[in-house]
């Protein structure tokens, strides 16, 4: 829905106000990050839509591209047997949310990232 607003979009700090200075919270991602290529994609996205990502959008990035580095590794990228062996075995893999893979639970693994709002955005903390 336009104008909806969910966890983690950096809009709420800023239209929060003086009410959410210093509040601390987890995400997955933050676009400050080091990260090998998290710059490229949030100049991309934010070119592509006229405003910065979020950290779903990050989500979503890093997930598509581990499903095509899994169809890619799989003997068979139409098989999703194939696939679903192919994405376990991604081990270490650098992404823009930080070293990634997928744990024993099927649970995407990467280090998390604690932020603050400060002067109405979020930052790292």
């Amino acid at each position: 829905m336009a104008g909806r607003r969910t966890h983690g979009d950096p809009r709420i700090a800023a239209e929060a106000g003086a009410a959410a200075e210093g509040a601390i919270s987890g995400a997955a991602w933050h676009p400050s990050l080091a990260t090998p290529g998290n710059a490229a994609f949030v100049a991309g996205y934010a070119a592509a839509n006229g405003r910065a990502p979020d950290q779903f959008a990050a989500q979503a990035y890093v997930g598509v591209r581990r499903l095509a580095q899994a169809m890619q590794a799989a003997d068979d990228p139409y098989d999703r047997a194939a696939v679903r062996a192919a994405l376990a075995a991604i081990r270490g893999a650098s992404t823009i949310l930080g070293t990634f893979q997928f744990n024993e639970a099927r649970n995407p693994a990467h280090p998390p990232v604690v932020q603050v709002v400060q002067d109405g955005a979020f930052e790292l903390f």
